[in-house]
């Protein structure tokens, strides 16, 4: 089995219990608090619809975590052993910004 499929498989299963369980953030349920990623699919959705205000409401970071991933993803399966530090540098910055907008959101609303 490839790895890629493999990693699809353990995902899927992931998700399934899950979902099963009635969780949606494990970090949320294990701690108690929000994850710097928590709202992040509704935000995203909400972008799209154009509520902006749904998107800041949800995970203001929300946009700059899924550019991080999605650089992240993109580099790793068409660049393979490949760096280029500009994406590593936007992904970088993402990241900090996500969690710069999450100890922020801790300090401000006590999470």
């Amino acid at each position: 089995m490839r790895p890629t499929v493999a990693i699809l498989f353990v995902a899927a299963v992931y998700y399934s219990i899950m979902h099963v369980l009635g969780i949606t953030c494990p970090i949320s349920a294990l701690f108690g608090v929000h994850c710097p990623a928590c709202g992040s699919t509704r935000a995203i959705l909400s972008l799209v619809r154009g509520d902006f205000d749904g998107y800041v409401g949800y995970n203001p970071a929300a946009l700059f975590l899924f550019l991080a991933f999605g650089l992240a993803l993109y580099k790793h399966v068409f660049f393979k052993g490949t760096w280029y530090k500009a994406v590593d540098t936007v992904i970088a910055l993402s990241a900090l910004v996500a969690f710069g907008n999450y100890l922020y959101g801790i300090i401000a609303n006590g999470f």
